[in-house]
């Protein structure tokens, strides 16, 4: 993916070489140029290395903020409740972890043994950009996170509630069933 989204972005949508055009021939390029692990697998080491420690800022973010809604505003406030944690963690989450996400997005976008790992990475990011490079395109990312996280939690929420409404229906259906009462 970020193959070809770098492809996309130095030669516009029209240019891109034909070997970078769609997913296929992508994964095709990448293993016949680097093999099949330094081709589709360069960067997963990092990926996860973002993914730990975003997940848990996102999601500590979000269970701390809604408790704390629900404890001073009550349940008759909890869909704001949800939407202010939902788009709180997916900006905070950001915040926190953009750095490892451009050093996760730039060992994926250049040819495999360009950097020796993250660290790598980062220092030979510093020493040619500066350090300002771990924050370049932070403004869209945390411009969408709120919007996008709200929704996300609020469309969770609702199924959830959903579908513990309907297991409670089903245990109740159940019981009256088996004994004759709720």
């Amino acid at each position: 993916k970020t193959v070809t989204q770098v492809a996309e972005s130095a030669c516009g949508t029209g240019g891109v070489p034909e070997k970078y055009r769609g997913t296929i021939r992508t994964a095709r390029t990448l293993i016949k140029e680097h093999g099949v692990y330094r081709g589709l697998f360069t960067g997963t080491g990092a990926t996860i290395a973002r993914e730990v420690p975003q997940c848990a800022v996102y999601f500590l973010t979000y269970d701390t903020i809604r408790r704390a809604c629900e404890n001073w505003a009550g349940p008759s406030y909890e869909t704001s409740g949800i939407v202010l944690a939902g788009g709180t963690a997916g900006v905070v989450q950001w915040v926190v972890t953009y750095p490892l996400d451009v050093v996760k997005s730039k060992i994926q976008a250049f040819p495999p043994g360009t950097y020796k790992g993250m660290l790598d990475c980062a220092r030979q990011s510093v020493k040619q950009d500066g350090p300002l490079v771990f924050f370049r395109g932070i403004e869209m990312a945390l411009l969408r996170a709120f919007p996008l996280h709200a929704s996300i939690f609020l469309t969770c929420e609702t199924i959830h509630q959903a579908l513990a409404t309907l297991r409670e229906d089903g245990d109740a259906e159940q019981r009256w069933k088996e004994t004759g009462s709720m």
